[in-house]
């Protein structure tokens, strides 16, 4: 039997690690775990929510073109069950009603995690029009009759006028529409129906942003 020498049983002990290095290890790469989870949630929430403002312009916007040139009205709905932000052609029975003759043109997802909802911070929020405070996220009326039950909506006319879509109808002028995840972050369309003006914005550092 060959003795070990005290330098080899040395290396042999230097050349693994101790149980407190081992949990001390672990522990760091658990708090850059975390805090790269943080950082990658936050980016992620900031994207969900300018993302559904954009998409609500973009509908809106290809909606309209659709109106004007198959001389056919169409619906823009936000189906707040859903997710969802879908456009139906004004093919039903009754003209100016969503009803289930229509047919549904489009639909496009919204992250779950993003609503018709005020955020809580700022708890006052300004128009991007600079025209005072907004006191809801969706000002519009709500709809009226027909198949709207559960969504929220707006119509456009041949012409490419954006409407509301109560018992009367009347123009858009001026209205934004608010998107958040109930917290912080924040975007919103703009709309002015006699224009056909549709602009989405994102609150960031304290100000709208055009997006």
């Amino acid at each position: 039997m060959v003795p070990c020498s005290q330098d080899g049983v040395r290396a042999a002990r230097s050349s693994g690690y101790s149980v407190p290095e081992m949990m001390l290890t672990l522990l760091m790469l658990g708090i850059l775990v975390g805090s790269g989870f943080a950082v990658w949630r936050s980016t992620r929430s900031r994207v969900d929510v300018a993302s559904a403002a954009t998409l609500l312009r973009m509908t809106v916007l290809q909606a309209r073109m659709q109106s004007i040139y198959s001389g056919v009205a169409h619906f823009v709905a936000i189906d707040t069950n859903a997710h969802s932000i879908q456009v139906f052609s004004d093919d039903g029975t009754t003209a100016g009603v969503l009803d289930s003759g229509d047919r549904q043109v489009s639909a496009a997802r919204l992250a779950s995690t993003v609503g018709l909802v005020m955020p809580d911070d700022p708890p006052s929020l300004g128009s991007p029009y600079g025209t005072g405070t907004l006191a809801a996220a969706w000002p519009l009326p709500a709809p009226s009759g027909g198949a709207w039950s559960g969504r929220k909506g707006m119509a456009i006319t041949t012409t490419g006028l954006i409407e509301t879509v109560e018992a009367t109808p009347a123009l858009v002028d001026d209205a934004v529409i608010v998107f958040s995840d109930g917290s912080s972050r924040t975007s919103a369309v703009g709309i002015r129906g006699r224009m056909g003006e549709i602009r989405a914005f994102e609150y960031s550092e304290g100000a709208w942003k055009e997006r």
